[in-house]
């Protein structure tokens, strides 16, 4: 973990960030209710009749901010919205244009300069108190400053070995073999059995932090806090 400093959004607050950017702007959001998430799409057994999840959402800036503050005591029935702005990838939910005075607050690459020569993307991620990625691995290596760089608020991270993947359960659907079936947090120990057992590292992101998660290993995200995080994602040179 390493710590960054000097970008101009470390220093916004929430009513800074709607105005910066103005709060009338429209942005695609991911809504979820009981901690459904991008599974529930594919899943042919529903896991509650109350876990809900949609995304490309259309909501005002000021509004998600408004939520965002809303939910900090929230509990977990309470629908939560969160955005994602990328550039570099056509899979982008929300182009960084969308917020060009956000996007312009952030490095464009890492403080890294190997890392620079070989970005294939970066994230913005912005969002309330619970806020959850599943367990997950992806083919880049990643620095999370919050889902990815953290810029505000609190992250939870766990991080699972390659080696360890066949025991985390991961989908047989070739578009979500990188991801597990698992609940972290609730992870149903009969019906994935031993998962509990397969060793992890945790840490705690706090403002101005960032941590390095290399390629295809395995990681679950939950926000403490709302949170503005920025991620950067680069190739090996084999990738």
């Amino acid at each position: 973990m390493t710590n960054q400093s000097g970008w101009r959004a470390l220093s916004w607050t929430m009513t800074d960030l709607t105005s910066a950017c103005n709060g009338d702007t429209y942005v695609p959001v991911e809504v979820s209710t009981n901690n459904g998430d991008y599974r529930d799409l594919h899943r042919s057994v529903s896991r509650g009749p109350h876990r809900k999840f949609e995304a490309g959402v259309p909501v005002p800036l000021s509004f998600l901010a408004e939520h965002i503050q809303q939910l900090e005591p929230a509990a977990q029935q309470v629908p939560t919205s969160y955005i994602r702005l990328s550039e570099g990838s056509s899979h982008a939910a929300c182009h960084a244009e969308v917020l060009p005075q956000l996007a312009d607050a952030v490095p464009v690459s890492p403080p890294f300069q190997e890392a620079a020569g070989r970005m294939h993307q970066r994230s913005v991620w912005l969002g309330p108190r619970g806020t959850q990625s599943p367990l997950h691995c992806d083919p880049y290596h990643n620095l999370l400053c919050q889902k990815d760089a953290q810029v505000w608020g609190r992250k939870l991270v766990r991080l699972y070995s390659p080696s360890d993947a066949q025991r985390l359960f991961p989908f047989q659907d070739p578009f979500l073999r990188n991801t597990s079936q698992v609940d972290v947090l609730e992870p149903q120990p009969q019906q994935f059995r031993d998962f509990e057992k397969v060793p992890y590292l945790h840490c705690q992101l706090e403002p101005g932090q960032m941590l390095f998660i290399p390629r295809k290993w395995w990681h679950f995200v939950q926000s403490l806090s709302g949170s503005l995080s920025i991620s950067y994602w680069w190739t090996d040179g084999d990738t």
